[in-house]
């Protein structure tokens, strides 16, 4: 229509084609995603068992052999400290895992984001191992326009009439 004001910060208007973008990138999306879950997985069962020993029993024997930094932290692997640290890791592997399944769903980009990050410097049990590729994975992924666009991160073109 001519003269239509169309106002640069007005809210976005629900695109129905938007779900035809989902469905033409799903293939993109979800192998990443279903990497970030199971690299969150195995990290949070890691870091929960780390916790339950950090919690539980006498701490081994250190060795006496072994190089300083490497009794160091069999030192501090055991008692409050630990426990706290590695219960920072559950929740750290906890917002990986939803943020790879709104990934899924096409939802909060913002998040997948954030996890995809998570997951490349996720120290905690070594799960950085795996998560480091694919965390670079999913974050190429999802910076790229046409995924973006299929999440609604960026508005739809708008059709001249």
């Amino acid at each position: 229509m001519a003269g239509q004001f169309n106002n640069p910060y007005s809210s976005p208007q629900f695109n129905p084609g938007n779900q035809n973008m989902q469905s033409s990138v799903k293939g993109k999306v979800l192998a990443p995603a279903i990497f970030l879950t199971v690299v969150g997985s195995l990290g949070i069962l890691f870091s929960i068992f780390n916790c339950a020993t950090a919690m539980i029993g006498e701490p081994p024997p250190i060795d006496p052999n072994a190089p300083e930094f490497l009794r160091e932290m069999q030192k501090n692997a055991h008692g409050p400290v630990a426990v706290v640290i590695q219960g920072i890791f559950v929740v750290v592997n906890a917002v990986i895992i939803f943020g790879a399944v709104q990934m899924m769903r096409f939802q909060m980009w913002p998040l997948g984001l954030a996890a995809s990050i998570l997951a490349m410097v996720n120290i905690g049990t070594c799960c950085c191992i795996l998560g480091l590729p694919g965390g670079i994975w999913s974050l190429v992924i999802l910076l790229q326009a046409d995924v973006k666009q299929a999440f609604g991160a960026t508005p739809a073109p708008q059709q001249q009439q």
